[in-house]
């Protein structure tokens, strides 16, 4: 790739280079009086300097400056580690460091598309709503129980899709936003897993193009990998539902993740679990 530079979604130039770009947009929400570094209004540089970074890491600022420019050989472990210690990134973002760094050499990841048919039937012996997707965010399977609170609201098969394409999706996800902002973090990580996929890479520019505040969300640098929580929904029928979620990954089977939904038990949102699940779906309800 070259090292042209491009306005971000903030109006910050950032090299082209997915490894500089992340770099750069890391770089520009350090705080410099975090590392004891004095202020004016003066100074007007978002975030610290790339000589102050450099000093940080230890290395020199013509070789950091090569790397946010896409120039430098393949850094050692010693400096990426170096480099996220000093950014304090999480460990999904120090993984997806590593994973930018590695796709400055030839390796390819492998892209399983096929399901196996123990995994769907696994999923359709559930009592709980189960979702196969890969790491594109395309639903690959799913049982009836996740078909009646997401496929009866939703008739996109891909949910990075739905998120960002479809205005109901404001209505179905009650905390759009942080879940928009997951989805985001996700689809990058994925981007740097899965460099060489041509799907998913015209997904994101798709979305980059279309999506409702895509751009401007990718332009934050967010990395993210969820692995549970909760998620809030609303549905037809029922309303309001809660849910928690297991995001598990399937090691044999990357890059698809297994996702389980639950109610608390005893609780309103297991009742309303319960009611949907009496109630037709699609076409048998109309």
């Amino acid at each position: 790739m070259t090292g042209v530079m491009r306005p971000d979604c903030a109006g910050m130039a950032v090299p082209t280079t997915s490894l500089g770009a992340f770099l750069a947009v890391r770089r520009g929400k350090l705080d410099p009086r975090s590392f004891g570094i004095a202020t004016d209004r003066r100074r007007r540089v978002p975030g610290l300097r790339r000589e102050e970074v450099a000093a940080l890491v230890g290395v020199s600022v013509e070789y950091y400056a090569r790397l946010e420019r896409g120039k430098a050989s393949r850094p050692s472990l010693q400096v990426l580690e170096a480099i996220a210690e000093t950014f304090s990134m999480t460990s999904a973002e120090r993984a997806h460091l590593l994973e930018l760094a590695h796709a400055l050499g030839s390796s390819r990841k492998t892209v399983v598309e096929t399901v196996r048919p123990g995994l769907t039937s696994l999923i359709q012996s559930l009592h709980v709503p189960a979702l196969l997707i890969n790491h594109r965010f395309d639903v690959v399977a799913s049982n009836a129980q996740a078909r009646l609170p997401f496929f009866d609201s939703t008739t996109e098969e891909n949910l990075a899709r739905y998120v960002f394409l479809n205005p109901a999706s404001h209505r179905f996800y009650r905390d759009w936003r942080p879940v928009a902002l997951a989805t985001v973090g996700q689809l990058r990580a994925a981007s740097a897993r899965y460099r060489h996929d041509q799907d998913l890479a015209r997904l994101i520019g798709d979305l980059m193009l279309r999506g409702d505040h895509f751009a401007q969300l990718w332009g934050t640098g967010e990395v993210a990998e969820r692995s549970h929580g909760i998620k809030r929904f609303w549905t037809p029928g029922v309303g309001d539902l809660d849910l928690r979620y297991e995001n598990l990954e399937l090691p044999g089977d990357r890059p698809l993740r297994l996702v389980l939904f639950h109610a608390e038990p005893a609780s309103p949102d297991e009742d309303k679990l319960r009611l949907l699940a009496a109630v037709p779906t699609g076409a048998d309800r109309r």
